[in-house]
């Protein structure tokens, strides 16, 4: 089961789904639910948020799902330059001859802190949990090739605890 972030936009969220399920299938798992599209089965089994460990341990209960994959977006703002690019891009954009100019200064990646945390549902055990700060698109939409990245780098994790 993979559960996404509330607050994303369409675009967002359309990258980040397919990201996470091609990176999720590649190491092997076949039937993959999401939340957004089985919201009907979740709430027949009485689960309406996954908060609380006896919500993730229904899971396993009511529907039979080994585990539970978690994107949390945790911070998300434009990369900063050092004092006098910020000042520079500052006053290029106040005292701009005409709107829409290009400036010296381009328009700044975004940063993005996502939180990922792989649970095993019977038990509500967490196996692992990894916080990323990436960088994605100029326009503060999340890239999904770096969400993909994020979730191998999860996996690798796994993988490293193991050996």
């Amino acid at each position: 089961m993979l559960s996404f972030p509330q607050n994303l936009s369409q675009s967002d969220f359309k990258a980040v789904r397919e990201s996470m399920i091609a990176a999720v299938r590649m190491r092997g798992f076949q039937d993959i639910l999401d939340i957004d599209e089985h919201d009907f089965e979740l709430k027949a089994a009485l689960i309406n948020d996954f908060s609380l460990k006896r919500n993730i341990q229904r899971l396993n209960d009511n529907l039979g799902v080994s585990y539970y994959l978690e994107m949390q977006v945790v911070n998300r703002k434009p990369a900063r330059f050092s004092g006098l690019g910020s000042q520079l891009q500052y006053n290029e954009a106040m005292g701009a001859p005409f709107a829409g100019s290009p400036g010296l200064i381009p328009d700044p990646e975004h940063l993005t802190w996502t939180k990922y945390t792989l649970y095993q549902t019977d038990g509500a055990i967490p196996l692992a949990s990894i916080e990323v700060k990436s960088k994605h698109f100029q326009n503060n939409q999340l890239d999904a090739r770096v969400v993909r990245k994020e979730v191998e780098a999860l996996f690798q994790q796994i993988f490293m605890a193991v050996n």
